[in-house]
């Protein structure tokens, strides 16, 4: 039974890696519109707080103000939100490895996705999960710099 829900969780793991490389294409690379599931929650989320702050405010300038500021926290939780996807996924592909605790296993995630390289698993397998992470972390903080304007 644990063999197959490690495969199943490694599986999905991989999905989720794939659903966030491809958001990030879909909104940072294609120079048009495209829906994707990540950016849409994230926006419509935080709208939702800004509005409920946006409606206390006495007038239109405090209320333009408040929401001045939807576009640029959208952007840096989008960010936060790839990056946490890409660790947690990792994270559950190391623990369905089998040699990682889930504390190790989010270490092991953390140390790559960040390129710190402060722990490492020297086997043939993680070593490559660890290396895609690695260029997976860089490559969306610096598509996400080109993306600032």
């Amino acid at each position: 039974m644990r063999p197959a829900l490690e495969t199943i969780g490694f599986a999905l793991a991989v999905v989720a890696v794939v659903a966030v490389v491809l958001s990030a294409i879909r909104n940072v690379v294609l120079p048009r519109a495209a829906q994707s599931l990540i950016p849409r929650l994230i926006v419509r989320s935080v709208r939702a707080v800004f509005r409920v702050r946006a409606r206390r405010a006495a007038t239109y300038e405090d209320r333009d103000r408040i929401m001045a500021m939807l576009a640029p926290i959208s952007l840096v939780l989008l960010l936060v939100s790839w990056l946490l996807i890409l660790l947690v996924s990792y994270s559950v592909m190391f623990f369905c490895l089998g040699r990682w605790s889930i504390g190790g296993a989010i270490r092991l995630s953390g140390s790559s996705l960040v390129t710190l390289g402060s722990v490492s698993d020297h086997r043939f397998w993680p070593s490559v999960l660890t290396y895609t992470e690695a260029g997976l972390g860089l490559l969306l903080v610096a598509l996400f710099i080109t993306y600032f304007p």
